[in-house]
């Protein structure tokens, strides 16, 4: 069974673990992990 509400709610889950993560990161580091997220977006 494939669950498609399921599986953007992990999405979403992941996303807030990200900006969590990120706000728990000094600047340069969050700086960086924000380049590497847009990469990976684009």
């Amino acid at each position: 069974m494939i669950r498609m509400a399921g599986s953007s709610g992990d999405f979403v889950k992941v996303h807030k673990n990200i900006i969590n993560i990120l706000l728990n990161i000094p600047d340069r580091q969050h700086i960086f992990f924000l380049i590497l997220l847009r990469t990976v977006i684009k």
